[in-house]
C-alpha cells in the first residue's frame, strides 16, 4: 500500500482530480464573466409599408442578410445566449418612398446577463427604388453572311415592344432591346424565335436578374433572296445638244447597283436605264443626279441599299470638220479670205 501511494501514477490520478474539483468550483460557484462572438445571425426587417409588399418600391442595395455580434456575460448566460435566440431587426417604419436611408441594427440577445458588446455591421445603409414598368422597342438584325449570290432582303418579328419592369434607376439605363438571328450560308428564308438581350448606351449586355421582361423571345422571319448586279447605264435624250456637240458620260456615280428578288425574273436583266436626261442646253461639263427608272424591274423586285439615283457627269465635245477643225473656225477662215480679195 505504501508503494501504491508514493507511486507517481497515483499522483497523477489525485493531480488531474484536484483540478477537476477546482474547475467545477470557478465555473459554477464563481461563474466568471466572459465574452464570445455569436456569427452569422440573420437580420430580419421588420415594419416595411405596404408598398414593399405590392412591388412599388424595392430595396436597391444594402440589404445585410447577417450580422456578428459580441456578447459578454458570466458564463451561464453566456451558454444559454444561442445564435436560435438572438434576433437582429432593422426598423422599416420611416421608409416611405424612394432614397438613401441609414438605419441602427437592433439586437436583442434574449437572455438575461447577456449583454451586446459590439456588432457587425452597427447599422445598414439602404437604398431604395420606385419600381416601375416602362416600354422598349426591339430591333432584330441579322448575323452573318447569307450563300454567296444572295442577301439578307428584309426582317419581319413579332413582338415589337417589350414591357420592361424592375427599379427605375436600372430601367433607365437601358438603351436598346433587340434579338440576333443567325444567316450564315442561307439560302432560303431564315425563321425561329430568338432571345431578346438588353443593353445600355454603350453596348453592354445588361443582366440584372432585377429587371423583368414580359416576354423572353420574338418571333423572327428573315427573307433571303437572290441577288444581282447590273450596271446603270445612262438614258440621253439625244447624242447631241442643240450646237451640234457630242455629249459624253464621262462619270456615273454610282455606276451598278444590286437588284433582288426572284432568280428566275432577275437572271436576265444586265441593267437598269436611268430616267431621259436632255441634253440639248449642255454646253459645259456638267454634273446632275438623275433618278433610276426603276420601274422596268419585274414586279418583287427591289434594290438593296435603297439607291435610286445615280450622279452623272455630261461633257460636251466639239463637233469637227473633214480637216479636223470646227465649223466655226471654218466660217470664219472663209470670211477672212473673202475680205483679202475685196481688198486687192
Amino acid at each position: 500500500m505504501k508503494k501504491i501511494w508514493e507511486s507517481d501514477y497515483f499522483l497523477i490520478v489525485i493531480s488531474v482530480f484536484i483540478a477537476v474539483l477546482l474547475w467545477i468550483y470557478v465555473v459554477y460557484d464563481k461563474n466568471p464573466i466572459f465574452e464570445t462572438w455569436l456569427r452569422d445571425i440573420p437580420v430580419e426587417y421588420i415594419n416595411q409599408s405596404a408598398d414593399f409588399e405590392s412591388g412599388k418600391l424595392v430595396i436597391l442595395d444594402g440589404q445585410e442578410k447577417t450580422a456578428d455580434l459580441k456578447i459578454r456575460g458570466r458564463r451561464s448566460a453566456l451558454s444559454a445566449a444561442k445564435a436560435t435566440s438572438v434576433i437582429c431587426s432593422v426598423d422599416m417604419s420611416a421608409v416611405t418612398k424612394d432614397g438613401s436611408y441609414i438605419i441602427p441594427l437592433s439586437v436583442n440577445t434574449g437572455v438575461d446577463g447577456a449583454e451586446l458588446v459590439q456588432k457587425s455591421p452597427y447599422s445598414v445603409t439602404l437604398t431604395v427604388d420606385k419600381v416601375v414598368t416602362e416600354e422598349r422597342q426591339v430591333t432584330v438584325s441579322g448575323a452573318g453572311e447569307p450563300k454567296s449570290g444572295y442577301v439578307l432582303d428584309r426582317i419581319e418579328s413579332e413582338p415589337q415592344i417589350i414591357k420592361l419592369t424592375g427599379p427605375q434607376s436600372l430601367i433607365r439605363n437601358v438603351a436598346s432591346a433587340s434579338a440576333v438571328a443567325d444567316v450564315t450560308d442561307a439560302a432560303e428564308d431564315v425563321q425561329g424565335l430568338y432571345m431578346i438581350k438588353l443593353y445600355d448606351s454603350d453596348n453592354k449586355e445588361i443582366t440584372d436578374e432585377r429587371i423583368s421582361k414580359n416576354i423572353e423571345y420574338c418571333d423572327v422571319k428573315c427573307h433571303i433572296a437572290y441577288a444581282k448586279t447590273v450596271n446603270i447605264t445612262p438614258l440621253l435624250s439625244a447624242e447631241t445638244n442643240d450646237r451640234g456637240e457630242a455629249i459624253t458620260v464621262s462619270s456615273t456615280q454610282p455606276s451598278t447597283l444590286t437588284i433582288v428578288g426572284d432568280k428566275d425574273k432577275i437572271d436576265g436583266i444586265n441593267e437598269v436605264y436611268t430616267a431621259e436626261v436632255d441634253v440639248a442646253k449642255i454646253y459645259d461639263e456638267t454634273q446632275k443626279e438623275v433618278r433610276l427608272d426603276l420601274s422596268q424591274l419585274p414586279e418583287g423586285t427591289s434594290v438593296t441599299d435603297g439607291i435610286d439615283k445615280t450622279a452623272l457627269i455630261l461633257r460636251p465635245e466639239p463637233a469637227t470638220g473633214g480637216d479636223g477643225g470646227s465649223n466655226e473656225d471654218n466660217n470664219e477662215d472663209s470670211a477672212q479670205e473673202s475680205d483679202d480679195k475685196k481688198t486687192e
